[in-house]
């Protein structure tokens, strides 16, 4: 059955992020320790190999930039999917992803035309890692 792969994006960063105006049934949430700095989606089938930095998120990056199946590249230059990470701030500032798609695809289409439209991208792409520093196998 189809599902909602953005939806299920934003409520786990509405949770992480405590943003308790997102739903009254996230009032407790202030038990969770320390406000998270850095919000990344992962795909799960993708896995990260060595030299991945999950910590940076100045800016929005698309860590998966490097991937096995795409010829160690990505799927086409103005992708936004994948593994992405990106600040609270970030995050709130593009709205999150659109509710809108179920099934795969099209919502990372969505998230980088957010991107855009809120001038975080680099040039014309999302930021992406150093070479050898954004490689994701899909083998499992």
């Amino acid at each position: 059955e189809p599902f909602n792969r953005g939806w299920i994006f934003n409520v786990g960063f509405a949770i992480v992020a405590r943003l308790v105006q997102a739903s009254p049934d996230l009032k407790n949430i202030r038990a969770l320790g320390s406000p998270v700095q850095c919000a990344v989606i992962q795909d799960i089938d993708y896995l990260p190999q060595v030299g991945v930095d999950y910590s940076y998120c100045m800016k929005p990056t698309q860590l998966s930039s490097e991937i096995d199946r795409y010829n160690w590249g990505v799927p086409y230059p103005r992708s936004a999917g994948g593994i992405v990470a990106m600040s609270p701030e970030h995050w709130i500032k593009v709205n999150g992803f659109s509710n809108e798609y179920f099934g795969w695809g099209g919502e990372d289409d969505e998230l980088y035309h957010r991107l855009r439209l809120s001038n975080l991208l680099v040039g014309s792409a999302i930021r992406r890692p150093a070479k050898g520093h954004g490689r994701f196998s899909g083998e499992y």
